[in-house]
């Protein structure tokens, strides 16, 4: 296979990230009985043994492990079906399939002496030779016992057990010597950590160190093969006489320690890396690696890899021994301040293929998550993270072990399809209701044309079902022609139907019922795709948004992150007035009545099902409040938001309050909008210029998305901190509709637009016009407009070219979207066709509600 070309796009950079080869820093010896019953296969995702190996399958990482394992196999989705089909399979097949992208094993064979295969054995299963890790006490409990038959208890003595001591004193250090003289060694490797802790003093008095090699070949003679070093002086001993002469001898040859987590051997407390600061301090010339992310000390760990040269930090064994997002937040917490050179990769599979298997797919679908984010909010460049990928995966453990190999492209194991969330949710699933035991209902969620949220409900025992058969239910195609009230309009037509496709990105927990909202809910909610049998529907507003976002990619290759303003005003439900009496923007005093209560549930509701909330605040209409939330890539951020939305108006009901979007509820107060805050990454200059200059230069049309009813109108006025009426832009000025926030990090504000839209096709269109301003290379009209356009002169404004108005009524702003044909082609002409007639039909509906609709829309928004 040939090595990609180097990545430029997102979707480039996930194809590199599933297919760079690996080179494993540390894993162990597969056993050579496949079927041992000695040796558990629960131990590939647990450090538990004995009865706590039993609770192994309770958790998240078995969750996801079964899931995965049976994809691989082809069998049912149960431990039991898994360990079933193993044993009918052809071993050698599997395991190469298990460790396929591997190119070269580093093996520490001090685990299990004979039943396990010896180290180089392991090279049928990668394209480059296996090399050995020494294990430091391994090697020093056979040399005790090569000592301990002449071991004689004689007080009177001494010459003779200190000769005796020597003697094994010199064995020892000559097989690390011959050790790292060995060009098969790759580096060592000390579980003392186990033993006696990782506080190593770095000097013992020769009396002390004489009484533990005695105590040890006492222990020796009297166990033979089972003996284990486990008195403290000795081991400091050992570990500080291997680094003595790992630096004498300027091999460089790398010292890896077992940090953190494992079995209930160890003290967890001294598994902690900062202990070993002294030892690293001491020992400035031997390469240190700390082994297994240190978890959950991995930012101990990461710090000192940070602030030492001959530090490395490993981030293997908590793929698979811990859950997805427990993953994610050690590669996130490495990347707060470990160098990307510092990092290694490593399985630390030991005895079964599946271990190995696990481990690799995990970090590949991990990485592919957590590092297209991180360039998404500017914080990498595609290039950047294509580095570190390389880095983590391959080049840091080449350079660091002297391995100089060139990578080898060959096939790997790729259960990850990180594009579309089509037939994708047995894992999602699985992973939701293990954190979520309590769901009973679903609720299958779309948006349609007036921006109404409309769903089905199924039980947890159907939607089981219809996930491990593949199928879904069905809607009428009539779904996008019907008004508020299931009045047609004139593209309606009976026949056909739309499979209801989840999307399983977008699952999240539902507040709980009312009076039990601290009591774990029985709802989840799904937005979904809809699909003509298994083709993208032209009209589905999620589909056209996608479309949109991928192609700014195709032919820009820039990314957009998506945040919301979303204001809404608490309204008694009984008279539609205001709910607070005495209320003022951001005044404590406007947080003094049982709206607080509303908004703290509605914030814990919303953190419980995974949303970021930066801030909530009083706004300044008569009981108004605005919830800010965290950014996220346009398709997930708009699903974020109707979750929201759809919170905020369930929580409010159960305290007897209606909440409402209606953009202008009290005719002498301010207006309510949902204002929407865009970044770009690359975040450059030219790139965001011409991009807002496209959105600027179509506002007028963009309009009738963004500002979709006549009430849409009544909001927007001049020098009321709406943006104005001018079609304009400012550097922070609130009086024009686009305000850039943050040129350095390519983040403008959209205020051109209010909770009655669509958010779904408001996105598209501004998405689609500014991408026809890149493709345009359109520059900013003027300079930054820094003061109330309808206060400035005719001149003044048309020096910052400043020359038109948003339409003033949502019929001049369709007639805008009519004319406006490159903008309808981008969108899609079937998406802006439908809209246009369901508008037509809409706006003849609402006329004739005359002086009700004030709460017509009260009642739907």
């Amino acid at each position: 296979m040939a090595p990609p070309h180097p990545p430029t796009t997102i979707a480039e950079l996930r194809g590199l990230i599933n297919t760079h080869p690996i080179i494993d820093n540390h894993a162990h010896n597969l056993l050579r009985d496949v079927d041992s019953t000695s040796s558990p296969l629960e131990s590939i995702v647990s450090e538990a043994s004995g009865l706590a190996l039993s609770d192994a399958t309770r958790t998240l990482a078995h969750a996801r492990a079964v899931t995965q394992l049976s994809g691989l196999l082809g069998c049912a989705p149960t431990w039991e079906a898994i360990k079933d089909k193993r044993r009918t399979i052809d071993y050698e097949a599997w395991a190469k399939k298990c460790l396929s992208g591997t190119q070269c094993l580093l093996i520490d064979d001090g685990l299990d002496g004979e039943g396990v295969h010896p180290y180089d054995w392991h090279d049928r299963y990668a394209s480059s030779p296996s090399k050995r890790l020494v294990r430091v006490e391994t090697l020093a409990e056979q040399t005790l016992r090569e000592f301990a038959p002449e071991f004689q208890e004689d007080e009177s003595n001494n010459s003779r057990e200190a000769e005796l001591f020597n003697r094994w004193s010199e064995r020892f250090s000559g097989l690390i010597n011959a050790a790292v003289q060995d060009p098969v060694v790759a580096g060592f490797k000390s579980i003392i950590c186990y033993r006696s802790g990782l506080d190593i003093a770095g000097e013992t008095t020769g009396g002390l160190l004489l009484e533990a090699v005695k105590n040890a070949l006492r222990g020796s003679r009297r166990d033979g093969g089972r003996y284990k070093i486990r008195d403290k002086i000795l081991g400091d001993f050992l570990v500080c006489e291997v680094a003595r002469i790992i630096a004498k001898s300027g091999s460089w040859k790398p010292f890896q320690f077992h940090t953190g987590l494992g079995d209930n051997d160890l003290n967890i407390r001294k598994a902690n890396p900062a202990y070993l600061q002294d030892f690293i301090k001491e020992n400035p010339d031997v390469p240190i690696v700390l082994l297994h992310s240190s978890y959950p000390f991995t930012r101990e760990a990461g710090y000192l890899a940070s602030v030492y040269k001959n530090v490395y930090l490993d981030i293997g064994e908590v793929f698979p021994m811990i859950s997805k997002d427990g993953q994610k937040s050690v590669v996130k917490q490495c990347l707060e301040c470990t160098p990307s050179n510092k990092l290694l990769w490593s399985t630390d599979g030991h005895w079964f293929p599946e271990g190995f298997a696990l481990a690799n797919m995990q970090i590949r679908e991990v990485l592919g998550e957590v590092l297209p984010k991180c360039v998404a909010k500017g914080q990498l460049t595609v290039p950047q993270a294509a580095g570190f990928v390389k880095d983590l995966l391959f080049e840091n453990s080449n350079k660091l072990y002297r391995l100089n190999l060139i990578p080898i492209f060959a096939s790997t194991i790729d259960l990850v399809d990180h594009s579309p969330p089509i037939n994708q949710g047995t894992q999602m699933l699985s992973e939701f209701l293990h954190k979520n035991p309590h769901v009973k209902y679903f609720r299958l969620q779309w948006v349609d044309y007036t921006n109404t949220l409309r769903l089905r409900l199924v039980t947890l025992a159907q939607m089981n079902k219809m996930v491990s058969k593949g199928t879904f239910l069905t809607v009428t195609k009539a779904v996008l022609s019907l008004l508020q009230d299931d009045s047609p309009t004139d593209d309606f037509t009976p026949a056909g139907r739309y499979n209801l496709v989840p999307d399983w990105s977008s699952l999240r927990i539902c507040p709980g019922e009312p009076g039990l909202l601290e009591k774990p809910s029985k709802y989840a909610s799904v937005m979904c795709f809809f699909r003509d049998n298994e083709e993208e529907v032209d009209t589905c507003p999620r589909t056209i948004l996608s479309r949109a976002v991928r192609r700014a990619k195709e032919e820009h290759k820039v990314d957009f992150l998506i945040g919301w303003e979303t204001e809404v005003v608490f309204l008694n439900k009984t008279d539609l007035e205001a709910a607070s009496k005495t209320h003022a923007w951001s005044t404590s005093r406007s947080l003094h009545n049982r709206c607080l209560t509303a908004l703290e549930q509605i914030v814990d509701a919303l953190e419980a099902s995974g949303i970021e909330v930066l801030l909530f605040h009083p706004e300044s209409a008569p009981s108004q409040y605005e919830i800010v939330t965290g950014p996220l890539p346009p398709l997930e951020s708009i699903d974020a938001l109707y979750h929201t939305r759809e919170t905020i108006m369930r929580i409010c009901s159960y305290h007897n309050l209606r909440a409402t979007l209606h953009p202008k509820p009290f005719k002498g107060a301010a207006g309510t909008a949902a204002h929407m805050h865009v970044s770009m990454a690359p975040p450059t200059e030219s790139l965001q210029n011409a991009f807002f200059a496209g959105v600027l230069s179509h506002l007028g049309s963009l309009a009738a998305l963004t500002l979709p009813q006549a009430a849409s109108y009544e909001r927007l006025g001049d020098s009321c901190w709406t943006g104005g009426t001018w079609i304009a832009w400012g550097e922070e000025n609130r009086e024009t509709p686009l305000r850039r926030v943050s040129k350095g990090e390519a983040h403008w504000e959209i205020r051109c637009i209010d909770g009655l839209a669509n958010a779904y096709l408001a996105a598209t269109g501004i998405i689609s016009a500014g991408c026809m301003g890149m493709l345009d290379g359109m520059k900013l009209p003027g300079e930054s407009c820094n003061s109330d356009p309808s206060k400035m002169t005719s001149r003044e404004r048309n020096g910052l070219g400043i020359t038109r108005q948003l339409p003033d009524g949502l019929g001049k702003a369709m007639d805008l979207l009519r004319a406006d044909k490159k903008l309808r082609s981008r969108i899609g002409e079937a998406c802006v066709a439908k809209y246009i007639i369901l508008k037509k039909a809409e706006t003849a509906a609402l006329e004739a509600n005359g002086p009700s609709v004030r709460a017509w829309i009260m009642d739907r928004y």
